[in-house]
């Protein structure tokens, strides 16, 4: 059995939260292993799918504070940029539109790629592992995906 098991999530890991080269296949730069890994269907067991908690619905987009205050220094240092809390706005506006949660919205952009993709998340609670359950029936709306994607 064979899988990889680099960073991939809706939250684009900006620059490395641990130290010591952890991979990630986010962002424009990583384009190439993202479709490397469509085309081939090489398993990929994505960690912090929800950026060590940045897609929890601890905090709003709006409130930079907030998710200094709700995030570790590890998704502080790796996902805490413009680019992911425009990508939480947005995920948001999602969520509100479908009555789920932000975490739902992030694990189906990631359950819904094309990739042979599995997710490592974890939840703080049973109530959020019963929420985080509605992502097998979410379904994007027609070019809901593709927005999350294009920020």
């Amino acid at each position: 059995m064979s899988i990889s098991s680099p960073h991939y999530g809706l939250a684009e890991q900006v620059q490395d939260p641990f130290g010591g080269g952890c991979v990630t296949v986010t962002g424009e730069a990583e384009a190439a292993a993202r479709a490397w890994y469509r085309e081939t269907r090489m398993p990929l067991l994505a960690y912090s799918s929800l950026g060590r908690g940045f897609f929890s619905g601890r905090f709003k987009s709006s409130d930079i504070e907030g998710a200094r205050k709700a995030l570790d220094e590890f998704a502080r240092r790796g996902y805490l940029f413009d680019a992911n809390l425009k990508r939480l706005a947005r995920a948001e506006e999602i969520a509100a539109a479908h009555g789920v949660s932000v975490a739902t919205v992030a694990m189906a952009y990631l359950l819904t790629d094309a990739m042979n993709t599995l997710a490592v998340a974890s939840m703080s609670s049973a109530r959020r592992i019963l929420e985080n359950r509605k992502v097998f029936d979410f379904q994007f709306a027609p070019g809901e995906r593709e927005s999350l994607a294009e920020l």
